[in-house]
């Protein structure tokens, strides 16, 4: 059971100016709804819950709380109950649109988790990164850069829900925060001081059924904001150099450009440069990624000098086009976060020599062809798991195996590499059909991979 502490007890207090008597959580889901059950548990906030099936009900009653006050069947709910004060909605509800046509026709509050959270930190700043790939990489790159220098916290970095621990978060001046596509659906009130978008998947998720949407979804992030906020452009997107929004200060980020030299491969804050070389983490995808967090920290006032040494000691983010070392003259990378195809994308893209790569998980009915153009540099294709053979019939014209299990796909790719290959997990599908997270897999892979490759590398 889930116990309020003495830390928390301030910010229960500035909740009681909201008025918050008592929530509707619509749906339990793994995300929104347990993220919002668990923070209203915390902040002793009764709330009540519609479950849509058993699945939901189970998982609800494996938490124990004691603020629940009661649990709806999706379709008991015509109306709001009149001891609900809000509501709190996923994006991913499918009856997210009816849902608040109830409530504005009942003047009840409604809120996606975006929202809430933005409303919880009305007195901080929001540093916002967005876009398809790199999200991670960039918020906690540049909250390791700002946290000595400013007041600052974060949020929803990794793909944590916004609301685990947000409490942690009030009294800050700003907060770096990881904002997804799907947070930003039906968010009407997000205001962010600064806006770095990574990218646009071209190969835009499946929520969306066209790529103009999933790009307007993306974009509307700074809808809200005002000449005093800033927006950084990764022009080297198509569909961001496009994109100039007139009511936000523009500040672009070319690569190679200002804070990257490609003849010299130095990247530069100032007076001050940085070999990429001195880098610890790798790949073309990368360099934009540094670029932007150079970009931002300078207009936050940080010195160039101590932007570039925090740069060059960053480690990056585990399991993403994570080097996990040269073993037996095979270098191993672990991008197990590689959920979608442009991910996996980015990571040949990098790959700077033939490699042996494993790619497979959870089906989503994801489009892997465009990744043929990157054939030539995959000497071999193991692929595993749910969606295994249907990416191995995309690869045709290169060698390959397939293996149901994850374990069995790494020992095959590892009797594939020699002296100078590659060897990269970069699954493109989800973790979920054989593990719990994406962090897990790449756990296993990281244990099984170094050992074999050591034993059975031939040189």
């Amino acid at each position: 059971m889930l116990r309020v502490s003495p830390m928390r007890s301030e910010f229960i207090n500035s909740l009681k100016e909201y008025d918050f008597r008592n929530f509707l959580i619509a749906g339990f889901s793994n995300h929104t709804g347990i993220s919002g059950g668990d923070f209203f548990e915390r902040m002793a906030i009764p709330f009540s819950v519609i479950c849509k099936n058993e699945k939901q009900k189970e998982l609800l009653a494996s938490k124990s709380y004691s603020h629940l006050e009661n649990v709806f069947n999706s379709d008991e709910i015509n109306s709001i109950p009149v001891e609900c004060s809000d509501v709190l909605i996923s994006t991913s509800n499918p009856d997210i649109e009816g849902l608040i046509s109830i409530c504005e026709k009942e003047g009840k509050r409604w809120w996606t988790e975006l929202s809430l959270v933005f409303k919880l930190l009305g007195n901080s700043r929001i540093i916002a990164v967005s876009g398809s790939e790199g999200k991670t990489t960039v918020s906690m790159m540049l909250f390791e850069i700002l946290r000595e220098h400013m007041n600052i916290s974060h949020c929803g970095i990794g793909g944590r829900p916004l609301l685990e621990n947000i409490e942690k978060c009030e009294n800050y001046d700003y907060v770096v925060m990881e904002v997804s596509c799907f947070h930003l659906d039906y968010t009407t009130n997000f205001k962010p001081y600064m806006t770095y978008i990574t990218n646009i998947d071209e190969y835009f998720p499946l929520k969306y059924d066209c790529s103009k949407n999933y790009f307007e979804a993306c974009s509307s992030i700074v809808k809200n904001c005002d000449i005093k906020d800033f927006f950084f452009r990764n022009n080297n997107d198509l569909r961001l150099s496009d994109f100039f929004p007139e009511n936000v200060s523009v500040i672009d980020v070319d690569t190679p450009g200002k804070y990257y030299n490609s003849v010299t491969s130095m990247f530069t804050a100032g007076d001050f440069a940085l070999p990429s070389r001195n880098c610890r983490i790798r790949g073309t995808h990368n360099l934009r990624n540094i670029s932007a967090v150079i970009a931002m920290s300078l207009q936050l006032g940080i010195e160039g000098e101590t932007v570039l040494n925090k740069i060059s000691k960053f480690q990056g983010v585990r399991h993403c086009y994570e080097f996990i070392g040269n073993h037996m003259g095979v270098d191993i990378y672990d991008d197990s976060r590689a959920t979608s195809p442009s991910s996996v994308m980015a990571a040949l893209e990098s790959m700077e020599s033939l490699g042996v790569v494993i790619m497979g998980g959870k089906a989503m009915e994801q489009d892997f062809t465009p990744l043929l153009k990157y054939s030539h540099k995959i000497k071999n294709l193991i692929t595993y798991g749910e969606d295994g053979e249907r990416i191995r019939a995309v690869f045709k014209s290169v060698n390959s195996g397939y293996y149901h299990k994850f374990e069995d796909a790494v020992n095959e790719a590892v009797c594939k590499v020699t002296k100078g290959d590659t060897l990269l997990l970069s699954p493109g599908c989800p973790s979920t059909d054989q593990f719990l997270n994406c962090e897990k897999r790449g756990e296993q892979f990281q244990n099984i991979a170094v050992l074999a490759v050591n034993r059975r590398v031939k040189v």
